[in-house]
């Protein structure tokens, strides 16, 4: 007799037994980089142990038609204005469209129209858009939620921060930050400090830093933990890693957007933890400045435990893989978790 599989979810506070886990057909990836990995396909084809947990939430097939979902390994804004390629690339989607969970860091509506009936795991996505087969994923790279903690608590030296590439479209926010008359801090690092991925070993994928990157990313660390919030603005998507980054070290967010879509919004209140404001304010910089000062030492300290707790309870690995599961399972015709 096989042993019940069981899971504990912090979303329940209970365990979850005798639940099937979801049969992944994963498409061979060829030649495709690596580092264009999807979470779920990551979770079941890399030796991480982060993502060794959600091996009981899904299980590899060979078989396609055995499979409750089927998922190319790679980000398919790899194939963009390559269309033709990733239709050929997906032999069994014919008569199996609504079982294929795709992985799309692009800005939407930008879903080819023969993958329309899919479901799309979407980093990048626009609150109008977002729905049950299209379902808002928060960045999972680039996180620092592992990192040791400071000893102590670091001194506070700024009201809001910023450790990134000032682009072109950033440019107006940071302005903004910087005329509010707060204490802002803003490094301008157009460099990448996190370290190019290599593939060491049969299917181990690590990141590798040079001393540079390492320094600088020990400044940004050390520039975050000592603001009360950080700013977090549109990057090449809608949101930004700074985000999620800045809730894995608990540290409120300070988001500028434009109606970004957020992860699992039936699960979090991000007004709990998350100051908000709209790219298209007006007087932003005066909004900058309210928002932040209206913000007093008892409600902070809540702010940072609530951003931290929520980062491990939903957007950490773990639990992300299971909340995934739940939306997978709702958004295919595999049925809901019972």
């Amino acid at each position: 007799m096989v042993a019940p599989r069981v899971h504990y979810s912090l979303l329940t506070g209970a365990f979850v037994q005798d639940y099937e886990p979801l049969r992944v057909y994963i498409y061979k990836s060829g030649s495709l980089p690596h580092v264009m990995l999807n979470p779920i396909a990551k979770a079941l084809l890399h030796d991480d142990p982060r993502f060794q947990e959600g091996r009981w939430l899904y299980e590899l097939t060979t078989d396609p038609d055995a499979a409750d979902i089927l998922t190319p390994p790679y980000d398919v804004a790899y194939f963009e204005d390559r269309i033709d390629e990733l239709q050929s690339a997906l032999p069994h989607y014919s008569g199996a469209a609504e079982r294929h969970v795709f992985f799309d860091s692009r800005d939407d509506p930008a879903i080819p129209d023969f993958l329309a009936e899919s479901v799309f795991l979407k980093a990048s996505l626009h609150s109008a858009a977002a729905g049950p087969r299209r379902v808002c994923l928060p960045y999972t790279e680039r996180i620092d939620n592992f990192f040791p903690r400071f000893a102590e608590e670091p001194e506070l030296r700024y009201d809001v921060s910023f450790v990134g590439e000032v682009s072109q479209t950033r440019e107006p926010i940071i302005a903004a930050v910087r005329a509010s008359g707060l204490r802002a801090r803003v490094v301008d690092r157009r460099q990448n400090y996190y370290g190019p991925p290599q593939l060491r070993g049969a299917d181990r994928l690590e990141t590798a830093g040079t001393p540079q990157r390492t320094k600088w990313r020990k400044e940004f660390l050390d520039i975050t933990m000592r603001s009360r919030f950080v700013l977090a603005v549109p990057g090449y998507g809608l949101n930004s890693f700074r985000f999620y980054e800045a809730l894995s070290l608990g540290v409120p967010p300070l988001l500028i957007d434009e109606n970004a879509a957020l992860p699992f919004p039936q699960h979090i209140n991000y007004d709990e933890f998350c100051l908000r404001l709209s790219l298209s304010d007006d007087n932003l910089s005066e909004s900058i400045k309210g928002a932040v000062e209206a913000v007093g030492d008892e409600r902070w300290q809540q702010m940072r435990k609530l951003a931290r707790h929520t980062f491990d309870t939903y957007l950490s690995t773990f639990n992300l893989l299971f909340l995934l599961y739940q939306a997978i399972r709702e958004s295919t015709a595999v049925g809901p978790l019972k």
